[in-house]
């Protein structure tokens, strides 16, 4: 590059996005280079010549890391985040509603296929996995549910209802209406 070597032009990067994945593909292979080239938070370093399998495994493995990193929260009804990995909900990404366990297990059941009806027994069998199932447990999973939409309308507005019973279909959580 005439003006700017890739180095500074990462680190301008840097200065206004610390997450946005960078690759630099250089013929430079010093060590005073390589040390700022840690500093700058890179994706990746590569030196020419530059093998083609080696840039095919770098720019998936680049991929794989993008895909992770937007699939860490779900989106849902009224402004609320799921963090999967974690079992958490959150009504910013940092301010957590605590959840007792299996309200964690009731809302990772759910968030796994948003949008679709989970059978009571499906969600019973999961949520309460290791209870030996009975008829109480159909109760016990609509007093659940009650109990975690009154919670969320408590803690985010009374207009949002994050469960929806579909009557013999089981219950679901609905996309956001930016989502639908």
């Amino acid at each position: 590059m005439p003006l700017l070597d890739g180095l500074e032009v990462a680190k301008a990067i840097r200065k206004e996005n610390q997450t946005v994945p960078i690759v630099i593909l250089t013929g430079y292979s010093d060590r005073e280079r390589l040390l700022k080239a840690v500093n700058l938070k890179l994706s990746a370093y590569l030196l020419k010549p530059l093998d083609s399998m080696q840039l095919r495994h770098t720019l998936q493995t680049l991929k794989i890391t993008i895909q992770e990193a937007q699939n860490k929260y779900i989106r849902l009804q009224g402004g609320l985040y799921y963090e999967p990995t974690k079992m958490r909900l959150f009504k910013t990404h940092n301010e957590e509603i605590k959840l007792t366990k299996k309200e964690q297990l009731l809302i990772d059941v759910l968030s796994r296929e948003i949008g679709k009806f989970v059978s009571h027994d499906e969600i019973i069998y999961r949520v309460w996995n290791d209870e030996m199932p009975d008829y109480r447990h159909n109760k016990k999973l609509t007093q659940l549910v009650y109990r975690l939409n009154k919670k969320i309308a408590t803690c985010v507005s009374k207009e949002v209802q994050l469960i929806e019973n579909g009557y013999s279909f089981g219950y679901r959580i609905t996309l956001p209406e930016s989502q639908l």
